[in-house]
């Protein structure tokens, strides 16, 4: 949970919540440093607010998503940043650093908010959506068009399989030049 940033998040959101701001943050997932986060949590005074999902069944993930406002990931690194595209497709706005793939899909449409690795931006992000309904909407529906549209498993799949043969230089003897 290191590489996840997970921290960054609990300080942003205690700092909403001593704003004023009333939320809870739902850390789905779990890893060697939960019990410090826990810690964090409680040191802020924000326990209550902060709910330790543990790991989640995947058949069960789309109904968070849907249940969310806003879905986070501020890792520092990323391979395929799956939960973010996840809860696009689930129609929901994201709050993301630019790890893996969400730095490109978050520049080139206004699907959610791209942030830099600290709480204070992550706070602001979370400030703007959630004083904002209209825009999480309209951020969540331009997000599971962009999902349906480029980022479907078959799509995935088929650009792996590309990629794959052309590290191996593997490529269809038709495709060839």
């Amino acid at each position: 949970m290191k590489r996840k940033n997970t921290y960054l998040l609990i300080r942003a959101v205690a700092q909403l919540l001593k704003e004023g701001s009333t939320l809870t943050l739902r850390i789905i997932g779990d890893g060697p440093e939960r019990s410090r986060l826990e810690t964090l949590a409680r040191n802020l005074g924000i326990s209550r607010q902060v709910i330790f999902q543990g790991l989640v069944p995947n058949s069960e993930l789309p109904a968070y998503y849907q249940q969310a406002a806003v879905v986070c990931l501020v890792s520092r690194a990323e391979a395929a940043a799956a939960a973010p595209l996840e809860g696009m497709a689930c129609g929901t706005p994201v709050v993301c650093t630019p790890t893996g793939i969400m730095g490109e899909i978050l520049q080139e449409r206004e699907i959610g908010i791209l942030v830099d690795g600290n709480a204070a931006s992550i706070a602001g992000a979370l400030r703007t959506l959630l004083a904002d309904e209209q825009l999480r909407s309209r951020m969540g529906v331009e997000g599971r068009t962009v999902i349906e549209r480029q980022h479907t498993w078959g799509r995935i799949g088929a650009s792996y399989v590309d990629a794959y043969y052309e590290a191996c230089d593997l490529r269809p003897s038709h495709s060839k030049p």
